[in-house]
């Protein structure tokens, strides 16, 4: 054989196993986020970008899978094109992981809510997956083929719908406003999730039958909440009837998760304090994936008249970093506070 073909088939053999290599990487970063993952996951810098571009925080979660998995399938079947695309996503993803590493985030959430990985790690391999497809230089080492976007294009619409058909947001209904304010005297006797607290309703009733539907997700817009009436907030509607008409007016509502430090801290002051209650309060714990009893942090919880649950979703809760204390007065929500955000800003500071 020609020893330029042999050198030739060499350069094309090696350069497609690398690009390919780098395809399969991102491949099963977009399936991780894809099958378990959510909006959570993404860094912030996604968000803010999200954000900035005007979709909401779901669609640009589909938006983003839908992306890197059109890119695999053209790194898969279509390297001598696809390394272009695949060669910038990396240095995007090099650029976002520089700037999560910068803003101190323990996890990338390039895998989802499946596998943590810091982002020192995740750029420390994309650098080296996108060093090595550069090194290989597929542009001259690859084979010319036809690019036939016909034959492509039935896995192009299997990546594009994917992401819309697999991650579901089904629209939530809202309560109906309570006729009538539910005294807060005299109070009911505290409980705790653990020997009586009130869950929502979940997807189907004692007989098995299906109750409603449940989105997979939910990003709460908190900032919307304020001076809207509570049972029109997708929070109550998630509730469901008979836990949020339990609520009483006027009260103090703290959202907390199980896992939530900054909810333990806060919880173990206002225990330590119960004479600077000066209103009902009442807990609503949100489940978030991996949560156990045996996990949970929030063990100290001060004197509380109701306790309540929101029910488990596939993939949890976004739009809130908790605790959060909401004020009601005539069943309408006159003040937000995320106190989570504010002892996170102000580690950053120390």
């Amino acid at each position: 054989m020609d020893p330029q073909a042999l050198d030739r088939a060499k350069r094309h053999a090696t350069s497609a196993d690398v690009v390919r290599a780098a395809t399969l990487w991102l491949a099963a970063g977009a399936l991780f986020k894809l099958f378990t993952g959510s909006p959570n996951d993404l860094p912030e810098v996604v968000h803010e970008v999200i954000d900035r571009i005007g979709l909401d925080i779901n669609e640009g979660f589909r938006v983003a899978i839908a992306l890197e998995l059109c890119i695999v399938t053209l790194g898969l079947f279509r390297p001598r094109f696809g390394w272009i695309p695949l060669a910038l996503i990396y240095v995007v993803f090099d650029v976002v992981l520089a700037m999560t590493i910068q803003r101190g985030a323990k996890s990338c959430g390039c895998f989802g809510g499946a596998i943590d990985i810091s982002p020192e790690v995740m750029i420390s391999v994309d650098s080296v997956l996108l060093l090595g497809v550069l090194l290989t230089r597929p542009w001259s080492a690859l084979a010319r083929t036809p690019l036939r976007p016909l034959l492509l294009l039935p896995f192009f619409g299997a990546s594009i719908v994917a992401p819309w058909y697999l991650y579901e947001t089904p629209p939530i209904a809202p309560l109906e406003p309570r006729a009538e304010p539910v005294s807060a005297e005299p109070a009911a006797p505290a409980r705790t999730p653990e020997d009586g607290a009130t869950p929502a309703p979940g997807v189907a009733d004692e007989g098995g039958a299906e109750a409603r539907r449940l989105p997979d997700f939910v990003n709460f817009d908190i900032s919307t909440w304020v001076g809207t009436d509570f049972f029109e907030t997708d929070l109550a509607a998630l509730l469901g009837e008979e836990a949020a008409y339990s609520v009483l007016d006027p009260a103090q509502v703290i959202l907390y998760r199980r896992q939530c430090t900054h909810c333990k801290e806060h919880f173990e002051k206002m225990a330590a304090d119960p004479a600077s209650l000066d209103r009902p309060l009442i807990l609503i714990r949100v489940p978030e994936p991996g949560d156990t009893p045996e996990n949970e942090v929030t063990l100290v919880k001060p004197p509380h008249e109701v306790a309540l649950e929101l029910p488990e979703l596939e993939r949890g809760y976004g739009g809130l970093t908790t605790p959060v204390v909401l004020e009601l007065r005539d069943f309408r929500i006159t003040k937000v506070e995320e106190l989570g955000e504010d002892e996170d800003e102000e580690d950053e500071d120390r």
